[in-house]
């Protein structure tokens, strides 16, 4: 059984210690078929970068959708407190109006109780008149 990684080493001709292996920039290059380990490699954080990419888009949206969440939350809690503030004024305004229609009857109830004597005594009055005004 072959392996399936052909490995060439490098040496660093600039370096004493002669490090055999320092990934890319030593020289190590390992052949799996027609592809290097860089082209692997960058093909791996490639599609890695795309990936996070695609889930920083993702994120980036629920964000958008959070916000947007938030904001028809907030319009709505505006609504309802002009609702609230609404519905409170219309109650205040309804109380005033009953206030005013229960002193309105009490007033009713004097006023008409004054023109019952008021009309009695301009009936006695008439009367007397009348029958003064015939008998002379």
């Amino acid at each position: 059984m072959q392996p399936s990684c052909r490995c060439v080493l490098r040496f660093q001709s600039d370096n004493s210690d002669l490090h055999p292996f320092i990934p890319f920039t030593s020289g190590f290059v390992c052949v799996r078929g027609s592809k290097s380990v860089f082209q692997e490699s960058q093909k791996f954080f490639e599609e890695t970068s795309q990936q996070k990419d695609m889930e920083l888009q993702s994120l980036k949206d629920m964000v958008r959708a959070q916000d947007a969440s938030t904001s028809e939350k907030g319009a709505k809690d505006q609504q309802l407190s002009e609702k609230d503030a609404t519905i409170k004024t219309l109650t205040e305004q309804w109380k005033m109006t009953s206030e005013q229609m229960r002193i309105m009857q009490e007033n009713f109830a004097t006023m008409e109780e004054r023109w019952r004597q008021e009309k009695s005594q301009l009936q006695v009055l008439f009367v007397l008149v009348f029958h003064f005004v015939w008998l002379n």
